[in-house]
């Protein structure tokens, strides 16, 4: 349960955090690279809160996940452009795209690996 909670809380955090950079910043380098590193991140914890342990593969799969709707927008699909779907999923396709999803799963395993446990072992004791 505790573990859960954790997840709970990155996933609030890092759903703020993203909204924060949707909504307030408009340069080019964090809204385009560093949100596309975080969202897999956002992915990885919304999961995790669900299923706190027993997801070897998590990683693998929120990446093909996130290559799989990056390759959706080589599909042309002007209704969805300015809608809230259009700004969630995305209109253009981008390479670097899928290097930041890489990150991202990266670093979620990290923060797993690294993170979540230190924290566990500090509420426990």
């Amino acid at each position: 349960m505790r573990k859960r909670l954790i997840w709970v809380n990155w996933t609030l955090f890092l759903l703020t955090v993203e909204v924060l950079i949707g909504a307030f910043v408009h340069d080019r380098f964090i809204r385009p690279f560093f949100g596309d590193v975080l969202v897999t991140v956002l992915l990885y914890a919304i999961c995790r809160c669900f299923k706190p342990e027993g997801w070897k593969w998590l990683g693998a799969w929120i990446f093909l996940f996130s290559v799989a709707v990056e390759f959706f927008q080589l599909i042309p699909k002007p209704q969805l452009e300015g809608t809230l779907l259009g700004i969630i999923v995305g209109t253009s396709f981008d390479w670097r795209d899928i290097l930041c999803y890489g990150v991202g799963c990266l670093l979620a395993l990290v923060v797993e690996r690294y993170g979540t446990g230190k924290v566990q072992k500090t509420m426990s004791s």
